[in-house]
This record gives structure tokens, sequence and C-alpha cells, in this order.
């Protein structure tokens, strides 16, 4: 099987005006469970897909990585790849974080709803990569669309920093970037967020009771809110989806990092919610570092 992941992330409408100078990790790290599964996935960027003529022809299955703002540019993409291709179309990255409108805007298949390599892994088993839809309300984390109806199932808890070290992000699909030698590639170094404190005003906040449990409780009390605040500052949805700080092993950041060099890159970014988390989790295990 040969999937294609093609990055919309921050493209918008797909139309870039400037030059790409950012990399993000996601479509890597998704090529990286591919490849994990003995596939040989290409990285597309959107702008280059919108622009060929013959992209799609040679795939079997499409992922599309973006964020709610890349909406637009993601339809564009299931488009074209719907004139000339017949296989599934996966999506995933923050975009998810609301399910339904963005499978019912884009005419995807399936979402992919937070930390996706455990998911993704079970979708390749279950053959819904090939368009296989038995199976497909069992798995966590993802909502998927039959016809004109759509199937939220439940969240799949947070991975574990056992789990999140199995899986390693794809390097030779880097060269998929056009710029690859001159933009910031980022690297994950960490995954999650350590603040639990909630949102007392606005929208998200206006039920706040200040019973203080997210400041002042211990760091397990933390994790939850009385009323069902989401945790965070109120705008980003990271504790949410991913939980509490994991650090990657330094070794694997090595690892990836002198691949990425070998292969030509010269601008690394360690990248993370909060930096300065890096390796605090480990201060306070077994408690969550919230």
């Amino acid at each position: 099987m040969k999937p294609l992941i093609v990055d919309t992330l921050a493209s918008e409408k797909g139309t870039r005006l400037t030059t790409r100078d950012v990399i993000g990790a996601g479509p890597r790290t998704v090529a990286g469970v591919l490849e994990k599964h003995g596939m040989e996935p290409t990285i597309i960027p959107v702008e280059k897909f919108l622009r060929g003529k013959k992209e799609n022809q040679s795939f079997d299955v499409i992922l599309i990585s973006g964020m709610t703002p890349d909406i637009p540019a993601m339809g564009k993409t299931i488009r074209k790849w719907r004139k000339g291709n017949k296989g599934s179309v996966i999506i995933g990255g923050p975009s998810s974080s609301e399910p339904e409108r963005v499978l019912k805007r884009t005419g995807a298949d399936i979402a992919i709803i937070g930390e996706g390599e455990k998911t993704l892994s079970e979708l390749i088993e279950l053959g819904a990569l090939q368009g296989s839809m038995e199976g497909l309300n069992e798995v966590l984390g993802i909502s998927h669309r039959n016809k004109k109806r759509v199937t939220i199932n439940p969240m799949r808890p947070v991975q574990s920093r056992e789990v999140f070290k199995e899986y390693q992000a794809s390097t030779d699909t880097i060269l998929g970037y056009e710029l690859y030698k001159s933009a910031r590639v980022y690297v994950e170094a960490l995954r999650g967020c350590s603040n639990y404190n909630r949102a007392r005003i606005g929208p998200i906040g206006e039920n706040c009771t200040f019973c203080e449990q997210c400041t002042e409780s211990g760091l397990t009390e933390r994790y939850d809110c009385p009323v069902g605040i989401p945790p965070g500052c109120g705008y980003c949805s990271v504790p949410s989806l991913y939980g509490p700080p994991k650090s990657r092993p330094v070794e694997l950041i090595i690892g990836e990092v002198r691949r990425l060099l070998e292969l030509g890159v010269h601008r690394i970014v360690l990248s993370a919610p909060g930096f300065l988390d890096y390796g605090r989790e480990l201060l306070v295990e077994p408690e969550p570092l919230t």
C-alpha cells in the first residue's frame, strides 16, 4: 500500500503567499506510524498537491494533517483526490477537535481525534486504510462518516510515556518538502502541557465555582474539574487532547536530529507546548505533572 500524506498545516485556503519556512513534526509523526507497519509513505505540501496534475494517481490512501483555519485547504485537497482516486481519506491534527464539523465540511471518511499513533495503528490493523468500515465503532478516538451520518466515538485516554516512545517520527519523508534544507524543521521533544488551571471568565469559565481544586489541590486532583471546565489557558486544546507533559527519551531525539542533519537539514527546532516542562514529569511520577 502506498499512502500519501498532505501537509495543510498553516495553509488556510491552500495558497501560500510566502516561502514555507517551517515544517511541523505532525506529518512526519504520521509517516512514522505507517513505516512501523511496513509502508512507504510520501509527504507532499498542500500547495504542491493542489497545483500538480497526477499527484494522486499512484497512491492508495490519503492522510491529511491540518488545523481548524486549514479546513478550506483540506476540503480542496479532498475534492481533488476524489476526482481521480477512490481511496480512503483520513484526517488528523488540531482540526479534528471539532470532528463533526471537519468531516461535514471536508468530506473526509475518518477523523482521528487527539493523539494519533495508537489510533492509526488500530485503523491499519482493521483495514480502514483499504476502505473497510468493519469495527470502526469500536475504535477509540475517531469520528467517521457513513454517507451523510457522522459517528463520534468515545475519546481515547491520553497515551502514556511508554506508548509515546514506541513510535518514532519518520525522517526520510522530509525529502518531500522542496525547501527542507533551508526551512526550520521541528522535532517533537515533548507532548502535553502542565497548565491545568481553568478559565474563570468568558464562555468557557463562566461556570467556575472558584473551588480552587485546580490550583490548590494535589497533582492528581487537579486533573479533573468538578464542573467540567477544560484545563489550560481557555483558548488552547493541548491539555484536553494530549494530557500532562510526557518527554521523549533523549536518545530518540538525538537519533532523529542526527538523521535529519545527514539528509541535509540545516535548521532544527526542538518543539514542545512548553519546553521548560521537559523531564519535569519524572520528578513527580507516578502523579501527573499538573
